[in-house]
């Protein structure tokens, strides 16, 4: 059972699984992972970001374009500013 199986709610343990799959040149499986997990992190920028760059790595260019647009969408509608921000 893989450490994202486990608790699949846990970010850094989907992105260290992946990572390590990457290394170890499993690099399909590490993309599987992060999509897989996708859903569960939606908002994540760095979590896109990385399934992005994963994605253009093995060649698969139109997902990663279609990915990004969808990211870029997601972020242009979060409003962040100085009223929207913890003290």
């Amino acid at each position: 059972m893989k450490a994202a199986d486990l608790d699949p709610d846990n970010l850094n343990g989907v992105t260290i699984l992946a990572e390590a799959q990457w290394a170890s040149g499993r690099r399909e499986a590490a993309v599987e992972t992060l999509e897989s997990h996708l859903p569960d992190h939606p908002f994540n920028p760095e979590y896109r970001l990385r399934l992005c760059e994963m994605l253009e790595a093995v060649g698969r260019l139109y997902e990663a374009k279609a990915l990004a647009g969808e990211s870029d969408l997601i972020l242009s509608r979060c409003e962040v500013g100085p009223d929207n921000l913890a003290e």
